[in-house]
Order: structure tokens, then C-alpha cells, then sequence
């Protein structure tokens, strides 16, 4: 399957849209070089790169479409991963090596040591104070 679409396409789709933005509001003239060829549908979406799924915008209409489409974009490309289980760091079963479920953290000098609890640093706080006085 090809993402892009195959030159019979682009030259079908150039003729069908007679040198206009294809984009319903805008329907500008467009030049030979102020112009892209857009899935109708996402391309991610749909695995189509026919001439039904192909029109031809001007530039800034494209860029409009694609950012408007971003969010979208980002989340269909987080479920996909979630669903072929490429799940990011720190997901899952097993956490991260010191991640906040494992009980260790993080040293300066790139050691690991177990998390203290949250009275172990009140108690630690008060033996410092009690040294000062």
C-alpha cells in the first residue's frame, strides 16, 4: 500500500479540480507550484490513496487541514501503539527501574537506593534538628 499517491492519480485529480483550490470555502485559482495533493480521508485512517480519497488544495488550506488534524493525528498514532503493545516507559506491569511504584529512586552519582517512606523523612528531619539543639 502506498501512502503517497501514484502519478496516474495526481494527474487525474489536476484535471478534476481545473486549476482550483478543491476546498469547499476557499475555491481559489491556484499556480503550478502553489498547491498539494491531500487525502480526503487520513490516509491512516482509511489505507486509501485513490483518486475518490485524493483532492487537490492550495497550499494554505492544506496547512490548515493538517493542523487542525494534529490532536487527532496524535491520538489515533497513541492507540495504535497501545494496541500493538508498544506502550511507552513506565507503562504496564513492570515499571520503569526507579519509577514512583518500584520503591527505589534516583542517586546523584547514577546509583539506585530504596524510596524512603513518607515518616522517614519527617524522622530525619527531627534527628537534624535535635543535633542543632
Amino acid at each position: 500500500m502506498a501512502r503517497q499517491f501514484s502519478k496516474e492519480v495526481k494527474r487525474l485529480a489536476w484535471k478534476r479540480c481545473a486549476s482550483r483550490c478543491e476546498n469547499q470555502d476557499c475555491g481559489a485559482s491556484i499556480s503550478f507550484r502553489e498547491y498539494h495533493f491531500d487525502h480526503v480521508t487520513r490516509w491512516e485512517l482509511t489505507r486509501d490513496s485513490s483518486l475518490a480519497n485524493c483532492q487537490v488544495l492550495c497550499v494554505w488550506c492544506h496547512l490548515d487541514k493538517t493542523a487542525s488534524e494534529a490532536a487527532d493525528i496524535a491520538k489515533a498514532d497513541h492507540a495504535a501503539d497501545n494496541h500493538s503493545g508498544l506502550a511507552g516507559p513506565g507503562r504496564g506491569n513492570r515499571p520503569m527501574g526507579a519509577g514512583r511504584k518500584s520503591g527505589l529512586t534516583k542517586t546523584f552519582n547514577h546509583g539506585v537506593q530504596r524510596r524512603p517512606e513518607p515518616g522517614d523523612r519527617h524522622r530525619a528531619l527531627m534527628a537534624w534538628r535535635g543535633r542543632l539543639a
